[in-house]
């Protein structure tokens, strides 16, 4: 089964991160978050009150945008993508199948990867950098598989800023969780 290679959301557990423009904040404080239950795809999540949610439950896919950075030519972007996949493709092979995917076609430069815990289950993380139309972006990319379906979170931001929005990446990580 070919497995798509949706760029979405995701983290590397073993990046540090410093802060160092006052124009991207640190991790958002608790009242400054809205939970974010989106029932169609079996999760919630919170994340910050004014990151714009796009839900598109008819394709799996829920997105989440930072609010537009004057002289920013890229909207940082959380992406959450639900697929079903069959019971016989285990958590490896998914992550084997995505790795491939992902270097296929594209100048990727893969930067780091591990694992981690996510709501419970074993996640794969990765982080990489390519180039989207004369723009150098960076990634962070997270996959589980929970009852049967993979879940891909992929974090995307401009390259020269992506370490400045990790500790955000990783508070949306870890809130979220399975609807069962």
């Amino acid at each position: 089964m070919a497995v798509a290679a949706v760029v979405l959301a995701a983290c590397s557990s073993t990046a540090t991160t410093t802060t160092t423009s006052s124009t991207i904040p640190p991790p958002v404080p608790e009242e400054l978050l809205v939970q974010e239950v989106v029932d169609e795809l079996g999760f919630s999540i919170s994340r910050p009150v004014d990151w714009a949610p796009e839900i598109e439950a008819d394709v799996g896919i829920a997105s989440f945008y930072s609010p537009p950075i004057p002289g920013d030519e890229f909207t940082e972007n959380f992406n959450i993508a639900r697929i079903d996949i069959p019971d016989e493709l285990t958590f490896e092979l998914y992550v084997q199948a995505d790795a491939r995917n992902l270097t296929q076609g594209t100048a990727v430069e893969v930067i780091d990867s591990g694992q981690m815990e996510l709501d419970g289950e074993i996640a794969a993380t990765v982080r990489f950098r390519t180039n989207v139309d004369g723009i150098d972006i960076g990634f962070v990319r997270v996959i589980t598989i929970h009852d049967g379906d993979a879940y891909e979170f992929t974090f995307s931001a401009s390259d020269d800023d992506i370490d400045r929005w990790l500790p955000i990446v990783e508070q949306l990580l870890s809130t979220f969780e399975f609807l069962d």
